[in-house]
Protein backbone atom coordinates (compact mmCIF):
# COMPACT_ATOMS: atom_id res chain seq x y z
CA UNK A 1 0.00 0.00 0.00
CA UNK A 2 2.84 2.38 0.87
CA UNK A 3 4.34 1.86 -2.59
CA UNK A 4 1.04 2.61 -4.33
CA UNK A 5 0.56 5.82 -2.31
CA UNK A 6 4.06 6.92 -3.26
CA UNK A 7 3.38 6.24 -6.95
CA UNK A 8 0.17 8.28 -6.81
CA UNK A 9 1.98 11.20 -5.21
CA UNK A 10 4.71 11.00 -7.85
CA UNK A 11 2.12 11.19 -10.61
CA UNK A 12 0.70 14.38 -9.10
CA UNK A 13 4.15 15.90 -8.61
CA UNK A 14 5.27 15.19 -12.18
CA UNK A 15 2.12 16.09 -14.08
CA UNK A 16 3.17 19.71 -14.29
CA UNK A 17 6.63 18.80 -15.54
CA UNK A 18 5.19 16.49 -18.18
CA UNK A 19 3.37 19.39 -19.85
CA UNK A 20 6.48 21.59 -19.96
CA UNK A 21 8.06 22.03 -23.40
CA UNK A 22 11.34 20.17 -23.66
CA UNK A 23 13.51 23.26 -24.03
CA UNK A 24 15.57 23.15 -20.85
CA UNK A 25 16.14 20.98 -17.81
CA UNK A 26 12.75 19.72 -16.63
CA UNK A 27 13.64 17.59 -13.62
CA UNK A 28 15.88 18.87 -10.87
CA UNK A 29 16.73 18.22 -7.26
CA UNK A 30 13.15 17.58 -6.11
CA UNK A 31 12.52 14.90 -8.75
CA UNK A 32 15.93 13.43 -8.06
CA UNK A 33 14.94 12.93 -4.43
CA UNK A 34 11.55 11.52 -5.45
CA UNK A 35 13.28 9.01 -7.72
CA UNK A 36 15.56 7.90 -4.89
CA UNK A 37 12.60 7.55 -2.52
CA UNK A 38 10.70 5.53 -5.13
CA UNK A 39 13.62 3.12 -5.62
CA UNK A 40 14.02 2.73 -1.85
CA UNK A 41 10.32 1.92 -1.50
CA UNK A 42 10.53 -0.93 -4.00
CA UNK A 43 8.91 0.64 -7.06
CA UNK A 44 9.48 -1.55 -10.12
CA UNK A 45 11.64 -0.53 -13.08
CA UNK A 46 8.60 -0.27 -15.36
CA UNK A 47 6.88 2.03 -12.88
CA UNK A 48 10.00 4.17 -12.56
CA UNK A 49 10.08 4.49 -16.35
CA UNK A 50 6.41 5.43 -16.48
CA UNK A 51 6.60 8.16 -13.88
CA UNK A 52 10.07 9.57 -14.57
CA UNK A 53 10.24 9.33 -18.38
CA UNK A 54 9.94 13.12 -18.54
CA UNK A 55 13.19 13.40 -16.57
CA UNK A 56 15.04 11.28 -19.12
CA UNK A 57 13.94 13.65 -21.89
CA UNK A 58 14.91 16.88 -20.16
CA UNK A 59 16.40 18.95 -22.95
CA UNK A 60 19.92 18.33 -21.65
CA UNK A 61 20.12 14.97 -23.36
CA UNK A 62 19.99 15.19 -27.18
CA UNK A 63 20.80 12.19 -29.32
CA UNK A 64 24.53 12.29 -29.97
CA UNK A 65 26.40 9.79 -32.05
CA UNK A 66 29.68 9.62 -33.85
CA UNK A 67 30.77 7.06 -36.37
CA UNK A 68 33.96 5.91 -37.98
CA UNK A 69 34.43 4.36 -41.39
CA UNK A 70 35.40 0.73 -40.89
CA UNK A 71 35.98 -0.03 -44.55
CA UNK A 72 32.38 0.63 -45.52
CA UNK A 73 29.69 2.60 -43.71
CA UNK A 74 29.90 0.58 -40.51
CA UNK A 75 29.44 2.69 -37.40
CA UNK A 76 31.82 1.50 -34.75
CA UNK A 77 31.07 4.04 -32.01
CA UNK A 78 27.68 5.22 -30.91
CA UNK A 79 26.95 7.49 -27.96
CA UNK A 80 23.34 8.05 -26.94
CA UNK A 81 22.17 10.26 -24.11
CA UNK A 82 19.17 8.08 -23.37
CA UNK A 83 18.62 9.63 -19.94
CA UNK A 84 19.26 12.96 -18.28
CA UNK A 85 22.93 13.97 -18.32
CA UNK A 86 22.44 16.98 -16.05
CA UNK A 87 24.01 15.29 -13.02
CA UNK A 88 26.25 12.59 -14.51
CA UNK A 89 27.34 11.18 -17.85
CA UNK A 90 29.88 8.96 -19.56
CA UNK A 91 32.15 10.58 -22.13
CA UNK A 92 34.13 7.59 -23.34
CA UNK A 93 34.82 3.91 -22.90
CA UNK A 94 37.68 1.60 -23.77
CA UNK A 95 38.83 -1.98 -23.63
CA UNK A 96 42.10 -3.51 -22.40
CA UNK A 97 42.27 -6.99 -23.97
CA UNK A 98 45.24 -8.08 -21.88
CA UNK A 99 43.40 -7.53 -18.60
CA UNK A 100 40.06 -8.41 -20.27
CA UNK A 101 38.55 -5.25 -18.84
CA UNK A 102 36.19 -2.61 -20.19
CA UNK A 103 36.23 0.77 -18.45
CA UNK A 104 34.16 3.93 -18.87
CA UNK A 105 34.60 7.34 -17.29
CA UNK A 106 31.77 8.63 -15.12
CA UNK A 107 31.66 12.42 -14.97
CA UNK A 108 29.95 13.84 -11.87
CA UNK A 109 28.78 17.30 -12.91
CA UNK A 110 27.07 18.76 -9.80
CA UNK A 111 27.84 19.21 -6.12
CA UNK A 112 24.75 17.67 -4.56
CA UNK A 113 22.03 15.05 -4.90
CA UNK A 114 24.37 12.10 -4.92
CA UNK A 115 24.11 11.68 -1.14
CA UNK A 116 26.03 13.17 1.80
CA UNK A 117 29.50 11.90 2.67
CA UNK A 118 30.16 9.10 3.49
CA UNK A 119 26.84 7.41 2.57
CA UNK A 120 26.53 8.72 -0.97
CA UNK A 121 25.17 6.57 -3.77
CA UNK A 122 26.26 4.35 -6.64
CA UNK A 123 26.71 5.19 -10.29
CA UNK A 124 25.99 1.84 -11.95
CA UNK A 125 27.27 0.81 -15.38
CA UNK A 126 25.88 -2.32 -16.98
CA UNK A 127 28.36 -3.81 -19.43
CA UNK A 128 26.97 -6.08 -22.16
CA UNK A 129 28.98 -8.26 -24.55
CA UNK A 130 27.99 -9.65 -27.95
CA UNK A 131 30.85 -12.04 -28.66
CA UNK A 132 31.32 -12.15 -32.43
CA UNK A 133 29.61 -9.19 -34.08
CA UNK A 134 30.35 -5.55 -34.89
CA UNK A 135 26.66 -4.63 -35.14
CA UNK A 136 25.53 -1.71 -32.99
CA UNK A 137 22.20 -3.49 -32.60
CA UNK A 138 23.06 -7.14 -32.06
CA UNK A 139 20.11 -9.55 -31.85
CA UNK A 140 21.31 -10.64 -28.42
CA UNK A 141 24.08 -10.13 -25.90
CA UNK A 142 25.99 -13.19 -24.75
CA UNK A 143 26.95 -11.96 -21.31
CA UNK A 144 26.53 -8.99 -18.98
CA UNK A 145 28.38 -7.70 -15.95
CA UNK A 146 27.51 -4.88 -13.54
CA UNK A 147 30.14 -2.32 -12.57
CA UNK A 148 29.72 0.64 -10.21
CA UNK A 149 31.51 3.56 -8.61
CA UNK A 150 30.56 5.14 -5.27
CA UNK A 151 30.08 8.94 -5.26
CA UNK A 152 29.11 11.53 -2.63
CA UNK A 153 28.10 15.18 -2.41
CA UNK A 154 30.78 17.87 -2.49
CA UNK A 155 30.15 20.61 0.07
CA UNK A 156 33.65 22.09 0.07
CA UNK A 157 34.62 23.28 -3.40
CA UNK A 158 32.13 26.14 -3.56
CA UNK A 159 31.72 25.80 -7.32
CA UNK A 160 30.36 23.16 -9.66
CA UNK A 161 33.47 21.37 -10.90
CA UNK A 162 33.30 18.17 -12.88
CA UNK A 163 34.80 15.14 -11.17
CA UNK A 164 35.82 12.09 -13.16
CA UNK A 165 35.54 8.53 -11.89
CA UNK A 166 35.88 5.15 -13.56
CA UNK A 167 33.47 2.23 -13.64
CA UNK A 168 34.95 -0.96 -14.97
CA UNK A 169 34.15 -4.58 -15.67
CA UNK A 170 36.26 -7.64 -16.14
CA UNK A 171 34.73 -9.09 -19.26
CA UNK A 172 35.04 -12.65 -18.03
CA UNK A 173 34.61 -12.74 -14.25
CA UNK A 174 33.49 -16.33 -14.65
CA UNK A 175 32.57 -18.81 -17.39
CA UNK A 176 31.44 -16.98 -20.51
CA UNK A 177 30.70 -17.85 -24.14
CA UNK A 178 33.15 -15.18 -25.37
CA UNK A 179 36.56 -16.70 -26.24
CA UNK A 180 39.66 -15.14 -24.72
CA UNK A 181 42.12 -13.14 -26.83
CA UNK A 182 41.34 -14.81 -30.16
CA UNK A 183 41.67 -11.65 -32.27
CA UNK A 184 37.98 -11.47 -33.16
CA UNK A 185 35.80 -8.40 -32.78
CA UNK A 186 32.87 -8.00 -30.44
CA UNK A 187 30.26 -5.39 -29.60
CA UNK A 188 30.16 -3.84 -26.15
CA UNK A 189 27.33 -1.77 -24.69
CA UNK A 190 27.78 0.26 -21.50
CA UNK A 191 24.73 1.82 -19.81
CA UNK A 192 25.18 4.35 -16.98
CA UNK A 193 22.32 4.59 -14.48
CA UNK A 194 22.37 6.50 -11.19
CA UNK A 195 21.16 4.89 -7.95
CA UNK A 196 19.69 1.77 -9.52
CA UNK A 197 21.04 -0.22 -12.48
CA UNK A 198 19.10 -0.81 -15.66
CA UNK A 199 17.73 -4.36 -15.51
CA UNK A 200 19.02 -5.55 -18.90
CA UNK A 201 21.01 -4.62 -22.00
CA UNK A 202 18.07 -3.08 -23.89
CA UNK A 203 16.82 -0.79 -21.11
CA UNK A 204 17.35 2.97 -21.03
CA UNK A 205 18.29 4.87 -17.87
CA UNK A 206 16.46 7.81 -16.32
CA UNK A 207 19.70 9.44 -15.14
CA UNK A 208 22.67 8.61 -17.38
CA UNK A 209 23.59 7.64 -20.93
CA UNK A 210 25.04 4.77 -22.91
CA UNK A 211 27.72 3.79 -25.41
CA UNK A 212 27.75 0.96 -27.96
CA UNK A 213 31.11 0.25 -29.59
CA UNK A 214 33.27 -2.46 -31.08
CA UNK A 215 36.54 -3.88 -29.74
CA UNK A 216 38.99 -6.65 -30.61
CA UNK A 217 40.08 -9.43 -28.31
CA UNK A 218 43.77 -9.05 -29.10
CA UNK A 219 46.33 -11.27 -27.32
Amino acid sequence: MKTRILIASLAIALIGAASTPVLAQVCGDAERQQFQDAVDSGVSWDELQAFFAVCADDGQSPLLSKSKDAGATQKVIQKINTGSVYYEQMNGCGYNPQSKEVACDVEVKRNTYYGPFPTGSQEFVRFCFACNTTSLNPPMFDSTFLGAVHVTDDNQSGGTPSYYFTASSRTWPGPSPCPNNDGNAMTVRAILSWYTPVPDCTSSPIWGNQFTFTVRRDP
